[in-house]
């Protein structure tokens, strides 16, 4: 799911915009709505996804907030323009604009509009994540980058004891440290993690096998790890997780 934001000074526009992506787009989840450039400054540092965004405001226009300092470190998010005029059409698409919706939204314009953020974001990911599969196994690069709420942490592969799933997130647990919870499913780290002593033994859990001190037997059996943590093995994970452990 995509978390987006509205930004458009009629509060009546935002609500039937809210109001239509909720029925028509359950990809998308809106996590704040701004009135005025202020209020989106605030927004737009969110980690979010995706902008609904109009042109004119009582305190400035988008483009102020787009050229704006508190934008540019945290503009990586893609925008839709919903407006009342295609005036500034041209222009929004030079700041790299998804799509130019006019209002009243057409709800069959939003589904498409919004597809296109989809396809977008999942074309970006992999990039990103067949770049990093390549520096890991070329052992290029032996840290990983954790998108948090204040920005990255780069955290040493050896140093993570094992990943565990927490709905569309992931609790990565580091060796001395405290767990950090990164806005991205256990999938997208075994995907890129795959070969470098990282193995999924469970539904919800991703060990790093460097951290493994025990193996305990049992109908599914567990591992205890280096920070005293217990992992559980799924049945179905067992007999592969036995074989790298001999």
């Amino acid at each position: 799911m995509l978390s987006a934001i509205i930004i458009d000074q009629d509060e009546e526009s935002s609500y039937y915009l809210k109001s239509i992506i909720s029925e028509y787009c359950p990809d998308i989840k809106i996590v704040g709505v701004a009135t005025n450039l202020k209020e989106a400054k605030e927004l737009v540092c969110k980690n979010i996804d995706l902008a609904f965004l109009d042109v004119k405001f009582p305190d400035g226009d988008c483009f102020q907030l787009l050229n704006s300092e508190v934008c540019k470190e945290c503009r990586d998010f893609k925008i839709i323009f919903t407006t009342k005029s295609d005036h500034y059409a041209l222009k929004a698409f030079k700041y790299s604009a998804t799509d130019y919706l006019l209002k009243p939204i057409d709800p069959v314009e939003l589904v498409d509009a919004v597809c296109k953020v989809i396809k977008q974001t999942e074309e970006t990911e992999k990039v990103k994540e067949k770049c990093l599969k390549d520096m890991f196994d070329g052992n290029q690069f032996r840290k990983i980058a954790l998108p948090v709420n204040y920005g990255l942490e780069l955290v040493n592969l050896d140093d993570i004891v094992h990943i565990q799933a927490d709905g569309s997130y992931s609790k990565v647990f580091i060796n001395n440290c405290k767990p950090i919870l990164v806005t991205k499913k256990l999938k997208h780290f075994e995907e890129i993690l795959e070969g470098n002593t990282f193995v999924r033994v469970h539904y919800s859990h991703l060990v790093n096998l460097n951290h493994a001190n025990k193996y305990l037997r049992g109908d599914n059996g567990q591992l205890v790890m280096s920070d005293q943590s217990i992992v559980p093995v799924s049945r179905n994970k067992k007999g592969e997780l036995l074989d790298l452990l001999k």
